[in-house]
């Protein structure tokens, strides 16, 4: 899939179907005129599963909705008030990630099957690529997860992801970390006050 830059300086390229190896799109674009910015290149494409990356805060649900919402898509969203297991990481990072990414890994493989026995297009905000890849992996680096740890969730993470493909295409979002602890803090989620900028 080769997709030419858009006019907004948004920068395009494929998704890897192994990861986030090769993120699919890098856009500032919020109103609707950067939606269309967006979906211009996928007309005739055939995706039919679209998916948002990101960090916390930087407008991966808005996103999902305005793109659902514009394709008559189904959205997907992260299911953060279904993992019983995130308050308690939030306060106490070492003995909850486990529990924690194991749940959102299995939340994100039943929408991964959802979405490939769906004939609708998805667009999913997160997937399991980006559980793994990111937060599985940098818990291990920050040692909240020990090395055991960390392979029964690669291995459960590569059993699940052999049943499922990857999406079609993956729109990647960033900001600017205050723009992102700025947004964090003004919706006032509980369960994200003890989170930290490092």
């Amino acid at each position: 899939l080769a997709i030419p830059p858009a006019e907004t300086g948004a920068v395009h390229a494929p998704l890897a179907a192994t990861g986030l190896t090769g993120l699919t799109l890098r856009t500032r674009a919020r109103t609707t005129s950067g939606v269309d910015s967006i979906l211009s290149p996928m007309v005739g494409t055939g995706a039919r599963h679209v998916a948002i990356a990101g960090n916390m805060g930087v407008g991966k649900s808005t996103l999902t909705a305005a793109l659902a919402d514009r394709l008559g898509a189904d959205a997907y969203y992260e299911s953060v008030a279904e993992n019983p297991y995130l308050a308690r990481f939030y306060e106490d990072m070492a003995r909850w990630s486990f529990h924690s990414q194991f749940t959102f890994l299995s939340q994100a493989f039943r929408q991964h099957c959802d979405i490939l026995s769906s004939t609708n297009v998805s667009v999913q905000d997160r997937t399991i690529y980006e559980h793994f890849h990111v937060f599985v992996s940098s818990h291990l680096e920050q040692g909240v997860l020990d090395e055991g740890e960390f392979r029964s969730l690669e291995d459960h993470f590569r059993s699940l992801t052999r049943v499922v493909p990857g999406p079609d295409l993956m729109i990647y979002l960033r900001a600017s970390i205050p723009t992102l602890v700025d947004r964090i803090r003004g919706r006032d989620r509980a369960i994200e006050a003890n989170v930290q900028v490092e």
